[in-house]
C-alpha cells in the first residue's frame, strides 16, 4: 500500500492508499559482494518512483513503515 505524494512536496499527500507493484529489492550478482555485501530490500526504502499497474510519473509513500504515513 502506497500514496502519491507532490513531486515538489513529499510531505503533501494527494492520493488515498492504494496498492502498488514496484520494485524494492535490488542486488548486483555480478560484484559477488567485492564492494558491499549489504542486501537491499523493502524495509531499507519509504518512498519509490515506480509503479508497474500505472506508467504514470509520479512519487509514492509505502505506508505501515516509520516514515508518519
Amino acid at each position: 500500500m502506497a500514496v502519491e505524494v507532490h513531486p515538489d512536496n513529499r510531505n503533501e499527500i494527494i492520493s488515498e492508499p492504494f496498492e502498488i507493484e514496484s520494485y524494492t529489492s535490488f542486488t548486483i550478482p555480478g560484484s559477488n559482494g567485492k564492494y558491499s555485501d549489504f542486501k537491499w530490500s523493502w524495509e531499507h526504502f519509504s518512498t519509490t518512483d515506480y509503479n508497474h499497474g500505472d506508467p504514470k510519473d509520479a512519487i509514492y509513500v509505502i505506508q505501515g513503515l516509520s516514515n508518519g504515513v
